[in-house]
């Protein structure tokens, strides 16, 4: 087995080796994914509390993604409540515990929308009439 992947760029290789892009374990945590957590939280942590137990992110960063996570597991309760077929059960009570060790209550506010809706600035304004 090769240990380097070699990649052909016209004139020049470009030679990857696996072993370099790997993360030592002695190195700790990485910071994950961050803008990836924040569109879908579950695609990058498996649980809400790895979520709370990651020693990189600020207590900020910990409220925010669980947050968007509580709001798509209860945008799905919606769709099951509504006849969408069934899928994976409801992980909302999970994330909630979450959010109760970070000293946040969240409850949903039906009326706010399924994404959040940029806002024009001032200086933006005459270019949208």
């Amino acid at each position: 087995m090769n240990p380097q992947t070699a990649l052909s760029t016209g004139d020049a290789q470009i030679i990857r080796l696996p072993w370099r892009d790997a993360r030592p374990a002695w190195l700790g945590p990485h910071l994950p994914d961050f803008d990836r957590a924040l569109l879908n939280p579950a695609s990058v942590f498996e649980t809400p509390q790895d979520v709370v137990r990651h020693p990189l992110l600020s207590l900020d960063c910990k409220r925010e993604i669980l947050w968007r996570w509580a709001w798509d597991e209860y945008l799905l309760d919606l769709a099951l409540a509504d006849g969408m077929p069934e899928g994976e059960p409801s992980r909302l009570p999970e994330v909630r515990d979450a959010l109760r060790i970070l000293h946040v209550e969240w409850s949903p506010d039906p009326a706010a929308p399924a994404m959040s809706i940029p806002s024009l600035g001032q200086r933006w304004l005459p270019l949208a009439a």
